[in-house]
């Protein structure tokens, strides 16, 4: 009996150090792309692949796409 429940108490404890772990990567990922957004570098990706439309033939490639 006495195994069973050290067995439990190591599986909540295995449970507890993934769910913390997943919880810091959520943390920083969001904080990255904050910074990223804050930055710019969002700002630049998107004129970067909108770049079709800041051309003189955006409207033709905008309406053949």
């Amino acid at each position: 009996m006495g195994d069973l429940v050290c067995e439990r108490r190591a599986q909540g404890t295995v449970e507890y150090a993934i769910v913390t772990a997943a919880l810091i990567a959520l943390t920083v990922g969001i904080a990255a792309v904050w910074h990223a957004g804050r930055d710019g570098v969002l700002a630049e990706l998107v004129g970067t692949a909108a770049s079709h439309s800041l051309e003189g033939l955006g409207p033709l490639d905008v309406s053949l796409f």
